[in-house]
């Protein structure tokens, strides 16, 4: 036997999703499967955004932070906390060249004491990638995001008028909420584990809808 193929129907949900209103479910193809480099593995773009929805109607995008006593940077220098909720579900998109998250209107509420000093509106898009841990386990992973921060006016107390500087901070601060985001949530997406061996040449792809993964084992 040179081979095998195995079809597996799964549901990916987070707990206390209860209002969830589902998501938008997108008919793929069936990808092309091909076991010549050692094996390969297709999650369906579907599967990830059930989870991701899933984890938005349970208020996995909705905290808060008290930057006064943390390691936030620059930020924890000019707010004393921060309200964040984001008012769509994040999804996956592999129907184009590029495997993509994006995350729309991440809402941050910046505070000093009762006072709202300013809020933004975040939308990030971030290409996905596949890595390997110290034991060869893979996990899906987000490089670099691309950001975009609009500073909005509404309810804010004061003038709101942010220098470049603290707008950078801002900005800083939001693209390292959507990396958090981004590595914690799709690394719960579950990727194959092979006990006592190495992954090797792991790469990633988009193909018909499917995220696709593909290596050597050793």
């Amino acid at each position: 036997m040179v081979g095998a193929t195995i079809e597996l129907d799964s549901v990916l949900r987070a707990q206390g999703d209860s209002g969830s209103p589902g998501f938008v479910y997108v008919t793929d193809d069936p990808p092309v499967m091909d076991m010549s480099q050692g094996f390969q593995l297709a999650v369906v773009d579907n599967a990830a955004n059930q989870l991701l929805g899933s984890m938005w109607a349970a208020k996995g995008l909705t905290y808060g932070l008290d930057l006064a006593n943390g390691s936030y940077g620059d930020v924890g220098k000019l707010f004393d906390h921060v309200d964040l909720e984001a008012k769509v579900p994040p999804f996956i998109d592999a129907h184009h060249d590029a495997l993509r998250l994006t995350i729309g209107d991440l809402l941050g509420t910046f505070k000093n004491g009762p006072s709202i000093t300013t809020q933004v509106a975040i939308n990030a898009e971030v290409d996905l990638k596949v890595v390997s841990g110290p034991g060869g386990a893979l996990r899906i992973d987000v490089g670099t995001p691309e950001i975009y921060v609009d500073v909005l006016d509404e309810n804010v107390d004061g003038s709101n008028q942010l220098s470049n500087a603290q707008f950078e901070a801002v900005s800083s601060f939001g693209l390292s909420r959507i990396v958090a985001f981004g590595s914690g949530a799709l690394g719960a997406v579950p990727l194959p584990a092979f006990g006592g061996v190495a992954v090797q040449n792991v790469k990633i792809k988009q193909q018909t809808g499917y995220v696709v993964l593909g290596g050597s084992v050793e």
